[in-house]
């Protein structure tokens, strides 16, 4: 798998040898490196990786809370390169106001990297209450037939009325 690396000129932190780390340990991963001048030219940098060849890609942006118009426009744009190519991209954030950047791009990283790859993080998650297709409870299913008394006609338990 060919994963596509951006970052941007403006970002503080060199998060290259951070990615390029968390990549050796894994089988059959190449990355190819896209540098944008700035957050707004990201969406143009993904468009070139997926054009040389990238299964996927990975936008690493460094940036402060004021950025946050600029980072949402260009987050847009990158969904529109997907859709148009038919590939994914994450963007990776970490924002000044954080603190430690290192750690968190390291972690945010591994986390990306997982999720491209189809690996599950480390990271129990909590089950969404809206998550209907899964059933972690073992409780009843959204999907099934209740059997509840009361429904339907005398002596007859109707699975429900439909939808459409």
């Amino acid at each position: 798998m060919k994963i596509g690396f951006v970052t941007t000129l403006t970002n503080d932190f060199d998060s290259k040898p951070v990615i390029q780390k968390l990549v050796e340990s894994e089988a059959g991963v190449e990355l190819d490196f896209e540098q944008a001048p700035t957050i707004i030219n990201t969406p143009s940098a993904v468009k070139k990786l997926f054009n040389n060849g990238a299964d996927s890609c990975v936008i690493f942006v460094q940036s402060s809370g004021e950025e946050q118009a600029s980072l949402a426009l260009a987050q847009e744009k990158i969904v529109g390169v997907d859709t148009e190519f038919g590939r994914y991209s994450i963007v990776c954030t970490v924002l000044d106001e954080e603190g430690n950047t290192e750690a968190l791009a390291e972690e945010r990283l591994r986390e990306c990297l997982q999720l491209l790859l189809g690996v599950r993080p480390e990271k129990q998650t909590v089950h969404s209450p809206l998550d209907f297709f899964s059933n972690p409870t073992g409780g009843p299913s959204f999907f099934e037939p209740s059997n509840s008394p009361g429904e339907g006609t005398e002596g007859t338990q109707s699975p429900g009325k439909p939808l459409f």
